[in-house]
């Protein structure tokens, strides 16, 4: 059950396309929609229509703007969609401010577009966006343009096979109810937690049809229109992202495996680069919080 949306913005055009899509999934659901910013320099800077941009140097004056800002969209939101709000001004750099308040508001989904102040689109993802998906264990929707008022019909959910990338699976019906699925299962380099013993790529191919056949007939009896798709290939995100396009799909849904964020800068990981070279929404389903502080100290889980 969705309860609550989250929706940061930065006073930027690009940050609000992500209005719309928030709105629509909380009017949905019923779900109380949380508007925040944050006051860090990089983060937050003030739109055109206000009079001067707010730093921290400006102390609690920057906190009123913002919140008069926020209550605008807010009341815009409510007058033309009837969905309940909540307004906040952050303190601190946008990511972590953004994790923090999604705890304590026991947020289900946030929702963002993949660049704001923070980053633009011939850049690595964005700090904050980047950031997000290291540390929160809440699902993050990547809006990316506009999205159309029919909402995602045609969604592509790779799964690798891991319980963690299956919870993305319960995430789907969210944002996308009514939608048609394509399972992606991409047999690229053996994973620890996809039978690592089975080796040869044939065997692997015909377990993947195995475990997208059990999971399309669990996804089936919720009512989901299902296709699947095993894939041969050591490019996985490249994969997703030319069967997607190919696919016509509106939105890519995916989990992580939130590797230690030292070897995930090192070496990336799919949804970076899905994130960073995709050209639609992108929905991430991280490990909830007691998987990734587990994996933040080496244990295992």
């Amino acid at each position: 059950m969705l309860r609550s949306v989250l929706l940061p913005l930065d006073g930027s055009a690009l940050a609000e396309q992500a209005v719309p899509v928030a709105v629509a999934v909380a009017k949905r659901h019923g779900a109380l929609l949380h508007l925040v910013t944050s006051n860090e320099h990089h983060w937050w800077s003030l739109a055109a229509e206000l009079p001067a941009p707010v730093t921290m140097s400006a102390g609690g004056a920057w906190t009123e703007r913002a919140r008069a800002w926020l209550e605008d969209h807010a009341a815009r939101a409510t007058v033309q969609s009837g969905v309940r709000t909540r307004i906040s001004a952050l303190d601190g750099r946008p990511a972590a401010a953004i994790d923090r308040y999604a705890r304590e508001q026991d947020v289900d989904l946030i929702v963002l577009t993949r660049h704001g102040r923070g980053g633009n689109a011939g850049a690595w993802i964005g700090s904050t966006a980047d950031a997000l998906i290291r540390l929160t264990g809440v699902p993050l929707l990547f809006v990316h343009g506009p999205v159309a008022a029919a909402g995602f019909r045609q969604v592509v959910v790779a799964l690798d096979g891991s319980t963690t990338a299956e919870r993305a699976l319960d995430t789907v019906p969210w944002v996308a109810p009514g939608a048609h699925w394509l399972l992606l299962h991409v047999v690229g380099p053996p994973h620890a937690e996809v039978s690592p013993e089975v080796t040869d790529v044939l065997e692997r191919e015909r377990a993947g049809h195995r475990y997208l056949d059990a999971v399309a007939r669990r996804a089936a009896a919720a009512g989901a229109h299902i296709e699947t798709r095993v894939v041969i290939s050591p490019d996985v995100a490249g994969t997703i992202l030319r069967d997607a396009a190919a696919a016509g799909a509106d939105l890519i849904v995916l989990g992580t495996h939130a590797r230690p964020p030292i070897v995930r800068a090192i070496l990336g990981g799919v949804a970076d680069k899905i994130i960073r070279r995709s050209e639609t929404a992108v929905l991430i389903a991280p490990p909830k919080r007691d998987r990734l502080e587990a994996m933040r100290v080496g244990q295992e889980v």
